[in-house]
């Protein structure tokens, strides 16, 4: 836990969160992506942020948008209340998945190289399986943060903060 904290805290790591919504009665079905990503290159207090600047999409599939749980999940798909919900294909959602890693989680330049990378969510290993499943493509060296890790280190590797393990070892 010592070494999440840290990473969160010190705000030395782009923190790119996402939650994927199946369907409940076909899991190979996926009804909604949510994504937040704070990237502390757009936090910094020197520049007169108070206030973490978060940015937030919540995409639903049109495809299947008439699709609704409700036997064994809560169907909350209008009850974004962060801005507008993105209702697009299923191949545009991957595109826009897609173009937000390739900008947020894959360095391009030695100055973006110092700048740490965390995946963030709640069984997150699901949530890479299906993002995987519709084609993304993800950093090469990517780790549990729980394996290795020291603050201010600068290495090509993207950790993943699972916030299901986070509570498994709080609260057992």
């Amino acid at each position: 836990i010592e070494k999440t904290v840290l990473t969160i805290s010190r705000q030395n790591a782009i923190l790119f969160a996402i939650d994927i919504e199946g369907f409940e009665s076909n899991q190979n079905i996926i009804t909604e992506i949510g994504i937040s990503i704070f990237d502390p290159r757009e936090n910094r207090p020197e520049d007169g942020v108070t206030v973490p600047i978060l940015r937030n999409y919540h995409l639903v599939v049109s495809e299947f948008f008439t699709m609704r749980n409700k036997s064994y999940l809560n169907d909350v798909k209008d009850c974004y209340l962060l801005g507008e919900s993105l209702v697009l294909p299923y191949e545009t959602c991957g595109d826009f998945i897609q173009s937000l890693l390739n900008f947020y989680m894959f360095p391009k330049s030695d100055e973006e190289k110092t700048w740490g990378r965390c995946f963030v969510g709640h069984g997150m290993a699901n949530d890479l399986t299906w993002l995987r499943s519709m084609g993304m493509k993800f950093p090469k060296n990517m780790k549990d943060i729980s394996f290795r890790y020291r603050p201010g280190e600068t290495d090509d590797t993207t950790y993943i903060i699972d916030t299901g393990k986070l509570h498994q070892i709080m609260y057992g």
